[in-house]
């Protein structure tokens, strides 16, 4: 087919857990004109899952809220399940839309074409290296927030050590450890996995663990899932459902403790004097003062313990430094200048979440660049409800700002945009005869309904526990924004996206037609 003439109702970039419910939402079934198609980078469907495989990798969120509602799984073996179990079943999701997934398709650009009401999406066949060109009406971004590794920037002269690195998202599985002094540059959640699996399976000489900042940490209940309640998940009608809403709800209470009150600090109080005892009994004493947080819980994500902080292996060494510098071939030395030898360096620093979306290139009306509005912009990323931005019609964001569950599960608030996107969706997609709202061919978030929703994001920020004087990933260090975190409970973002009545008055309908 002539790339002029290749022509889609719907574009999906990402084929992860972000992209699948698109395309079995009941909302989605129910818009059947509408041919939706998915194109993913990767050589493999999963997304994040297929990409992150180092070992002893599993969610934070217990599996059953790690499955979408309309494809619950009672198969899960464990409380909190692995890495493979979670891409097993993404594939299993996606085998039913599998002719509508294209991999190995990198989106290189996307352009509005205003003439005609379509977007115009250049792609790069990674397996060929040619670029290839799509049309589509709506265009859906359902790229992850952690998409793009940190590099090895905060070790000076880099490019003199003579050894072999590498970041966790790209494990290599061919590496010998046996007898080797090995560096871990970081210590969140993927390091809190990956080095007691380092220490027990691979007979490594040294393990020298650098901590950046202290993290809270909370002890991990990941049990096997009886036979019995995998029956009565399997054979009992609803009880999946009500399963999943009991512990949606419980993850919910939660939130209390992210709130700037009375309340929320008294439970954090709680909570904190409750981890710091676990964690000190945990880990050997004289890591104590290097792991033990001095900010208020919540105010970065919490950690699940894996056996991190069972350190008392005579292999492994923890040292407190933000920046490192290689002082030989296979040498790397501290802040306090002490000297550590390293054959190997593993990078397990996190991702660039303040570039969210824009390895690709959007361009909207008037020439409008989403890149340079984020990246230089004096708000950062933002958007309406966290789905749509001005200046780009017919283009929705599964994973956009402010989006992300305090302490909860993503799926979900995923599942919450998915039902959102597709309400407005309706008048596009469907035909006159199906649909209550007008026919219209664009859609478009007005610039003060905009604006609007993200003073009323910022009031309710200053509310919560999180600041800017604490490190995370959640916030964009240029603005100082929270530009990642929803500012409320998972119930008042499922009400606010599936309940409550959409404000059609913040948007523009065009009914132009389509050419």
């Amino acid at each position: 087919m002539n790339s002029s003439e290749a022509h889609s109702d719907v574009i999906i970039i990402g084929a992860g857990l972000s992209g699948m419910p698109l395309c079995r939402h009941p909302t989605a079934v129910k818009i059947k004109n509408a041919a939706f198609e998915i194109f993913d980078k990767g050589n493999e469907i999963g997304g994040t899952w297929s990409e992150n495989t180092y070992p002893n990798l599993s969610c934070d969120i217990p599996s059953q809220l790690y499955s979408y509602s309309f494809a619950p799984n009672p198969e899960w073996s464990m409380t909190y399940t692995s890495q493979p179990e979670i891409l097993a079943y993404i594939k299993r999701v996606a085998h039913t839309i599998q002719s509508r997934i294209h991999l190995n398709q990198e989106c290189v650009s996307a352009r509005w074409l205003e003439d005609q009401d379509l977007w115009r999406v250049e792609f790069l066949d990674r397996t060929t290296n040619d670029t290839f060109v799509r049309h589509s009406r709506v265009l859906f971004t359902a790229a992850g927030f952690l998409d793009i590794p940190k590099g090895p920037k905060s070790i000076a002269n880099i490019q003199e050590f003579g050894g072999r690195i590498f970041h966790s998202s790209h494990w290599d599985h061919e590496v010998d450890f046996g007898g080797k002094d090995v560096v871990v540059v970081g210590n969140g959640a993927s390091a809190n996995q990956l080095v007691p699996w380092l220490l027990k399976n691979t007979g490594l000489r040294s393990l020298v663990q650098v901590v950046r900042s202290a993290q809270w940490i909370a002890p991990k209940d990941n049990q096997p899932i009886r036979k019995a309640q995998k029956w009565v998940l399997r054979n009992i009608p609803f009880t999946n459902r009500l399963y999943r809403w009991w512990l949606a709800m419980k993850l919910d209470l939660a939130f209390v403790a992210f709130k700037d009150s009375t309340l929320g600090r008294h439970v954090r109080s709680m909570l904190e004097a409750s981890l710091v005892s676990y964690m000190e009994k945990t880990a050997p004493s004289q890591y104590h003062s290097i792991l033990v947080p001095s900010y208020a819980f919540g105010a970065k994500r919490a950690i699940l313990d894996h056996g991190y902080l069972s350190l008392d292996n005579p292999k492994a060494k923890l040292i407190k430094s933000q920046n490192l510098t290689v002082v030989g071939t296979n040498q790397i030395a501290g802040e306090n200048g002490i000297v550590y030898p390293a054959d190997l360096i593993i990078l397990a620093n996190g991702f660039k979440t303040a570039q969210l979306l824009t390895p690709m290139a959007i361009t909207g009306l008037d020439g409008l660049n989403l890149r340079d509005l984020w990246e230089r912009g004096s708000d950062g990323a933002r958007a309406y409800m966290g789905v749509m931005v001005s200046g780009f019609p017919n283009l929705f964001l599964l994973t956009g700002p402010n989006t992300l569950p305090s302490g909860h599960s993503t799926l979900l608030g995923i599942e919450n945009s998915v039902t959102y996107i597709l309400r407005l969706l309706e008048p596009l997609l469907s035909s006159e005869g199906t649909s209550k709202k007008p026919h219209s061919s664009t859609i478009e978030v007005k610039k003060d309904a905009e604006d609007a929703f993200n003073r009323f994001v910022e009031r309710r920020m200053k509310g919560l526990v999180y600041t800017s004087n604490v490190s995370t990933w959640y916030i964009d260090q240029r603005t100082g924004r929270n530009h990642l975190v929803w500012p409320g409970s998972q119930l008042e973002f499922w009400w606010s996206r599936c309940v409550e009545v959409i404000r059609w008055a913040d948007f523009v309908l065009s009914k132009k037609k389509t050419t």
